[in-house]
């Protein structure tokens, strides 16, 4: 499951992400020491509606690319 499907499921969009805006927004407000780096607080409330449609995803945080090169990457340029 993923945000397209979510979006899909509902009958408006627009409403479904302006409440999703504002329930991270109150997560940060409540408590924003909790959020920023690996922790998002977008990304929890997205966690919650998965899990809540019968999908695992871990909470609130960010999940790495596997295509992304990680931070021991040297680029080999052909010369």
């Amino acid at each position: 499951m993923d945000i397209e499907r979510l979006l899909l499921s509902e009958d408006n969009r627009f409403d479904f992400v302006n409440e999703i805006a504002a329930e991270a927004t109150e997560y940060v407000v409540n408590d924003s020491d909790s959020y920023g780096g690996h922790r998002k607080a977008i990304l929890h409330v997205i966690s919650n509606r998965v899990n809540d449609a019968g999908f695992y995803r871990p909470e609130a945080y960010a999940e790495s690319d596997p295509y992304k090169p990680g931070p021991s990457y040297l680029k080999e340029e052909f010369t």
